[in-house]
């Protein structure tokens, strides 16, 4: 819903001396910032927005309402001067509740003007109630607690920087480090600025990114992760556990697409949202909607020229494959991992003598970096199901050639009443999101992943269920299948010697 009215917004910025004392920085710095947010939120705005007026109180507390800029802003939205208030949260406002909530009921309703609180996404003529909720939402900030609120007017003011083409991330981009005088810009690093450059030459000269990245492995070049390891002592990869990285596939391919390289920035990628699961609220960080990343061109020294970077986008759409989608994944999906790098093993397959295709599982260190990172640890696909299936004759009780058929029968029942309870759990979960919407906690975007997860292990553990009702999932010859796989085993473990160490988890893969 569009705004029919043309507004003249004033703007009440405030900043008290205790803000200052806290904060160590001047009042100036403060009040332009927020003055700066309120004019970002213009610019942004679809809506016919002009800003005619500030209202400043420096140095001005804000538990009381005889504050010369605020009695001025109010006079002046009597006289029609101005016909919305912006500010940058309700603090700015007032830090009593009483006198808050007197000009909500009486000074903002009286005078029929738009009101917007930044910091709380608060906007008049959006709310359903109107004043109602104006009253309610402040109401909800002054009991919220105070970490949520410092973290609110950080992501604030960490938005104004990236508005203004400043780098916030803590370590920079592979190829860059940060200026020793300036720590939101970068500079370029020469060592690793000149792989960056060589990337792009050998990928313009025909090679593929996987070859690029064996070849930077057979080197012995740093990839990124390993780079700022041994460069930056309080680097901590976001993929633990592993004793080295190396270059891969996608480690090319994020660097072949990234605008770093030609100068722009692109920030704020991700954003964390808070999601409810069993009973319980965390956090976690999901990817921004598309087009809604904050881009700034031309903010540093670029590596690879605009030209070069726009023909590599080009062969990069040319020369990505379509795979086509099969109806099945990979039996062993998620569950292979080498003993020794503790990577994954990925499915491949060769043509035997009768030209029939022969599955295997080979490391995917020694495909990055052959003989280098790992060994193949290549085992056959077909000795992994005859050992799985040999182990489902003894879970099952059918190992024998008379079977117990009252056990088979009891643990039907079992996993019957298990996969039921685990069914319901999740229709639960299903109402805390739309409890949590409700209430403000997740925006409507943030949770349908998160619905559409539910909905996907509900739907599964249906499928279950109608296989034990149509004693489909326990036979004489029990049938190997991915449900019964990711229901007993929790990794396997593949030894360069076809030495396999089996995980039992006896527990719903839904349970996670």
């Amino acid at each position: 819903m569009k705004d029919a009215i043309t507004r003249r917004a004033g703007v009440y910025a405030r900043v008290s001396k205790e803000d200052i004392t806290k904060k160590k920085c001047t009042t100036s710095e403060s009040i332009e910032n927020q003055k700066r947010l309120a004019e970002i939120y213009v610019k942004n705005s679809q809506d016919d927005i002009e800003i005619t007026s500030y209202y400043i109180d420096d140095g001005k507390t804000g538990t009381v309402t005889d504050r010369p800029a605020y009695q001025k802003l109010l006079e002046d939205a009597k006289n029609n001067k101005i016909n919305m208030i912006i500010v940058k949260d309700f603090s700015r406002l007032s830090r009593d509740s009483v006198d808050a909530l007197k000009f909500i009921e009486y000074d903002i309703q009286k005078l029929n003007i738009r009101f917007v609180s930044l910091g709380e996404g608060f906007d008049s003529i959006y709310t359903q109630n109107g004043i109602d909720d104006l009253k309610m939402s402040f109401l909800a900030v002054l009991n919220s607690t105070y970490p949520a609120d410092i973290s609110r007017k950080v992501c604030m003011n960490l938005d104004m920087k990236r508005q203004d083409g400043k780098f916030v991330g803590a370590f920079a981009p592979y190829g860059y480090k940060k200026d020793s005088n300036n720590k939101y810009l970068l500079v370029i690093d020469k060592p690793a600025a000149d792989i960056v450059k060589k990337i792009f030459c050998f990928y313009l000269e025909g090679m593929s990114k996987q070859s690029i990245a064996v070849y930077l492995n057979k080197k012995g070049i740093y990839c990124p992760t390993e780079y700022k390891k041994q460069n930056q002592s309080l680097y901590q990869p976001a993929k633990k556990g592993y004793p080295f990285y190396i270059w891969t596939y996608s480690t090319i391919h994020k660097i072949l697409s990234n605008e770093v390289y030609i100068g722009n920035l692109i920030q704020k990628k991700t954003k964390m949202i808070k999601v409810l699961e069993h009973d319980k609220s965390r956090k976690i960080k999901v990817p921004i909607e598309k087009g809604k990343e904050i881009k700034i061109n031309q903010t540093h020294e670029a590596i690879i020229d605009e030209k070069t970077f726009q023909i590599v986008q080009q062969m990069l759409k040319k020369r990505t494959r379509k795979i086509k989608k099969q109806q099945n994944t990979a039996l062993f999906s998620g569950l292979l991992k080498c003993s020794d790098c503790g990577r994954a093993l990925y499915r491949c397959y060769s043509n035997d003598t009768k030209r029939q295709k022969m599955y295997y599982y080979r490391c995917s260190s020694y495909k990055n970096a052959p003989n280098i990172a790992c060994t193949p640890h290549t085992i056959k696909e077909q000795v992994l199901i005859d050992i799985l299936q040999y182990l489902l004759k003894i879970l099952f009780g059918l190992f024998d050639e008379n079977p117990d058929i009252a056990l088979i029968q009891q643990n039907k029942q079992q996993l019957q009443i298990q996969l039921e309870k685990e069914q319901k759990k999740y229709h639960e979960g299903k109402k805390r999101l739309l409890y949590a919407f409700v209430n403000g906690i997740a925006e409507e975007n943030d949770i349908i992943e998160y619905q559409k997860n539910y909905q996907k292990k509900i739907q599964n553990i249906e499928k279950s269920l109608q296989s034990i009702q149509h004693k489909q999932l326990y036979h004489t010859e029990p049938q190997l299948n991915s449900i019964l796989l990711h229901y007993f085993i929790e990794g396997i473990l593949i030894k360069e010697n076809n030495d396999i160490t089996i995980s039992f988890s006896f527990c719903s893969p839904f349970l996670f």
